[in-house]
């Protein structure tokens, strides 16, 4: 069995929900259109990765929570309507999706994020 898969490597628009998942929707299309039955997206990709953990000192407390909240605003809820579209998109297209996503937890603080995977097909 022979399968083609799409591996992407590429940045989110960072910090920004829906520009992101407008690229990723115009990838997935292009990946089917190209013969892809599965494309694959990195850790992180809606809306990307809080790298700024690893380099803000802790006692710059008031831009930690600044960015914090930018991601969290920024994070998915499964299903919501960034997820509903990369899922019609995906089924449109004719292909599966791997993609990383922040995920905002809905169902108690929703505070907490968690690095998620959604397989979608």
């Amino acid at each position: 069995m022979k399968a083609t898969v799409a591996i992407v490597q590429t940045a989110p628009v960072f910090l920004d929900k829906t520009a992101t998942i407008d690229k990723a929707c115009r990838l997935i299309r292009e990946a089917a259109e190209a013969g892809s039955g599965l494309i694959v997206f990195p850790e992180a990709f809606v809306a990307g990765y809080p790298d700024w953990v690893w380099v803000v000192p802790n006692n710059r407390k008031p831009l930690l929570a600044s960015l914090y909240q930018r991601l969290l605003a920024n994070a998915v809820t499964v299903p919501d309507e960034a997820t509903k579209q990369l899922a019609e998109t995906a089924a449109e297209a004719g292909i599966n999706v791997v993609i990383g996503v922040n995920e905002r937890n809905a169902e108690a603080s929703g505070s907490s994020l968690f690095n998620t995977i959604l397989f979608i097909g």
